[in-house]
């Protein structure tokens, strides 16, 4: 007796508010049934809210591992730069002992041509 309803008012108010979606007094919705609720009433707003920050999400996982890729090139580029860095001085070495040696040859042939 106490969980009737005390009118038949009573049942009419709550039988409304059960075809309009609200909650009604006989049985109380939990927390998870209003939200879906109020969800099939408002679908457009957070649908459109949902696929703005997966957009966004999905936008930051490509920023960042564009920025990873970026870095990783980067350090590539730095490196083959200083190896190229190297070989050239490398090379500027031996053309420098190649200059030092022909010089010498030709200097050995010209002091060898004068003696007897």
């Amino acid at each position: 007796p106490a969980a009737r309803y005390a009118s038949a008012a009573e049942l009419a108010e709550d039988l409304d508010r059960y075809l309009t979606g609200e909650p009604v007094i006989a049985r109380p919705v939990n927390w998870w049934h209003r939200r879906w609720r109020w969800l099939r009433k408002h679908f457009v707003g957070p649908t459109l809210a949902v696929t703005a920050a997966v957009a966004f999400l999905v936008l930051l996982a490509v920023i960042v591992v564009q920025s990873i890729s970026f870095h990783k090139q980067v350090k590539q580029t730095n490196a083959a730069r200083q190896e190229a860095e190297s070989y050239r001085q490398a090379l500027e070495i031996a053309e420098e002992k190649a200059a030092r040696l022909q010089s010498d040859a030709a200097a050995d042939q010209r002091d060898s041509g004068k003696l007897p």
